[in-house]
Order: structure tokens, then C-alpha cells, then sequence
């Protein structure tokens, strides 16, 4: 496997060498929703803005009002923005419109 290819090992001391730290930040979707940090971006077609906020506040995950390494999940709506763009740079799960919806489902917070 690539770990054990010794051309793999010397590339990964040489970057190591040169700073380069690998961290194992948890995925998104491996997490309970009250570890969970969402923020909105773009038109929500089914929804408005506050009443996603109160849905994942009910579920007991939290919402932030601007991007930051704390965000965990970004709801990318229509015409999504900077946020979207900072999102993807920054290894930020994107979830639609109807992700988030299922989601929130699936925490049965009786979301139509």
C-alpha cells in the first residue's frame, strides 16, 4: 500500500521536514449534531434562513453567523457566495438544501 511504498515514506518525511502536519480532524458526518457548527449561505428554496437556524438549534447543533475553522458544515443555497468558495478552501463539508433537510430528518426534528 502507499504507506509502506518506500517512495511514499521518503515523501511524506521529506514534507514532514518541510512543516507540514497532518491532522486527523473529524468528519462532519461522523459527529453527533451537538458537535456540529452550521452556517447558511445562499437562498434556501424551502425555507427561511431563521427557521433553519431554529431547526438545527431544536437539533442541539449551533450556528454561526460568519465562516471560521469552527464551521462544520456549510448549507450552500441558490447563488452561494464567498462563503461557498472559503468553504471548499478551508475542507468544509457543503451540504445542499436537501442534505441539510435530510440531516435534520434523520435527528427527528419533524422536518416536513
Amino acid at each position: 500500500g502507499f504507506f509502506h511504498d518506500p517512495a511514499s515514506i521518503l515523501l511524506l518525511e521529506r514534507l514532514h521536514g518541510a512543516g507540514l502536519r497532518i491532522s486527523t480532524k473529524e468528519r462532519p458526518q461522523e459527529m453527533g449534531i451537538g458537535e456540529r457548527v452550521f452556517l447558511f449561505t445562499g437562498t434556501l428554496a424551502g425555507l427561511s434562513r431563521n427557521e433553519a437556524k431554529q431547526i438545527v438549534r431544536a437539533a442541539g447543533g449551533q450556528v454561526a453567523s460568519s465562516m471560521s475553522r469552527r464551521v462544520t458544515d456549510l448549507v450552500a443555497g441558490a447563488k452561494a457566495g464567498s462563503k461557498l468558495a472559503e468553504a471548499e478552501r478551508l475542507g468544509i463539508a457543503v451540504l445542499s438544501e436537501e442534505a441539510f433537510l435530510e440531516l435534520m430528518r434523520q435527528t427527528g426534528q419533524g422536518v416536513a
